[in-house]
């Protein structure tokens, strides 16, 4: 075909599509650039719409200092809203909300001051099979080892708490209820209702911040936590428990070893005196147990235990072996009635010692 007819008819072509379309909506540059909305708001749509008057359901459009993907009301399907994936001019990308730089003062390591950069903001849960982070010490810069108070101490400042977020606050930074086309539908309302409902475990971005400054930064009006941050502070915390654990069962095995010394030096002690050491049960019924210890420097050629009554009249009498220290007799009544009687420790005819036993019917 010749050259020039080509030309007349992609000519007559672009000429009848600017007939048709509105002024400031869409142009071909010379350069290659097609332009859609160049000096008036326009928004592309996609899909097919609930009648052939109706916009598609899908759409793109320059929003809100960015390229914002989002359901147009105009389609009339429904289930229309506003920043389902929205790229800022400066780079950032936020799912479900406006991408938001959020540049804005922090607290530095050494209280100086610092930019946040944001690049993904999500408006709602996260699911993945695992997150990394950058911590290659070849990166990293001022590593120092964090001091007292980012363990326990910083620890015990926190309250934990439950909550749930305030009514509408999620739709309110979602959605621009100034824009028709943009509201939400019954749906989007059910599900950020869900969202508003459900029980949240965490801390208060304020507490947090009059004891860790570093792991808060303001995004917008609200200030917000870095939780990975707070899994250092979290070991430090967990290393000096432990420290404190082994500390406490090393001072406690050194007073059981204390207190077992005392236990033999009093054993030591019993065992250089001569006595009646126990008699258990007292008082009794049917029989008892008297137990005696004979200090082992004493040499003795008769020893015995005596039974008396009160006006000292020998009721049982048990002779003690010659070279046995330390022994136990078992006494079991059969004719004595029941009332108090003396028991008796007698070495070579001397008294040694002496208790009371009661008898009971």
């Amino acid at each position: 075909m010749n050259p020039l007819i080509i030309c007349i008819i992609i000519s007559l072509f672009f000429s009848s599509f600017a007939v048709n379309a509105q002024v400031g909506a869409f142009r071909v540059k010379t350069g290659g650039a097609i332009n859609i909305g160049y000096s008036n708001y326009r928004f592309l749509t996609f899909g097919q719409g609930l009648t052939p008057n109706h916009d598609g359901p899908w759409a793109i459009e320059e929003f809100d200092e960015g390229m914002n993907f989002w359901r147009p009301f105009s389609s009339g399907i429904g289930n229309s809203g506003n920043y389902l994936l929205h790229i800022h001019t400066l780079g950032h990308v936020g799912i479900g909300q406006k991408a938001n730089p959020g540049f804005q003062k922090s607290y530095g390591f050494l209280g100086g001051k610092k930019t946040q950069n944001f690049k993904l903001q999500v408006n709602g849960n996260i699911v993945a099979h695992d997150y990394f982070t950058y911590s290659d010490s070849n990166v990293k810069k001022d590593i120092m080892p964090l001091d007292v108070n980012y363990g326990l101490i910083a620890i015990n400042q926190l309250k934990p708490v439950k909550y749930k977020y305030k009514d509408n606050f999620i739709s309110t930074n979602v959605v621009d209820s100034k824009d028709l086309n943009k509201k939400m539908t019954s749906d989007q309302q059910k599900s950020e209702s869900f969202v508003e409902n459900t029980t949240r475990f965490g801390l208060l971005a304020q507490e947090v911040k009059a004891v860790l400054p570093d792991m808060v930064s303001q995004v917008g009006d609200f200030e917000t936590i870095n939780y990975v941050s707070l899994v250092p502070i979290l070991v430090k915390g967990i290393q000096e428990q432990s420290k404190l654990i082994e500390d406490q069962d090393r001072k406690i095995q050194i007073l059981r070893e204390e207190i077992e010394n005392l236990k033999g030096s009093n054993i030591a002690m019993e065992m250089n005196m001569t006595k009646i050491y126990q008699i258990a049960p007292n008082p009794f019924k049917d029989k008892t147990y008297i137990a005696y210890i004979i200090e082992e420097k004493l040499n003795f050629n008769d020893a015995k235990i005596e039974i008396r009554d009160i006006q000292s009249k020998i009721m049982a009498s048990f002779d003690l072996p010659a070279k046995q220290r330390y022994g136990k007799i078992e006494f079991a009544p059969k004719s004595i009635t029941s009332g108090g009687y003396i028991c008796v420790l007698r070495i070579d005819g001397q008294i040694k010692d002496s208790k009371v036993l009661l008898l009971e019917n």
